[in-house]
């Protein structure tokens, strides 16, 4: 918090990180992009260890897509895309046995 960063990519680092030798009392308040991008990193996160999701992957302009939509309210996002892809899924299954039950062949 200290280098108003946070992630796992090295590459948005600042060139120069402060590492703090003793417990510093110094609050540190997040910007509006800084918030935006920990809720876009949260909401990945939450997919991409998900059971739920399956083999369904979201991508970055997907998450910012679901959070703008709910007023980057993180919990309704992912409610939105849970009901998407569970959706998807139902679709996706009776695509498939529609399909299945025309390879049967009928009988007059």
């Amino acid at each position: 918090q200290l280098n108003r960063f946070s992630g796992s990519n090295l590459a948005m680092a600042p060139a120069v990180l402060v590492i703090p030798l003793k417990q510093s009392t110094i609050t540190v308040q997040k910007s509006p992009l800084q918030e935006k991008e920990a809720k876009i990193n949260s909401f990945l996160s939450t997919f991409r260890f998900s059971k739920n999701s399956g083999n369904r992957t979201i991508g970055r302009k997907e998450a910012l897509a679901y959070l703008e939509i709910n007023d980057f309210d993180l919990e309704e996002a992912i409610a939105d895309a849970k009901n998407d892809i569970g959706w998807e899924a139902q679709v996706q299954s009776t695509v498939h046995a529609n399909e299945k039950s025309k390879l049967v062949p009928q009988t007059i």
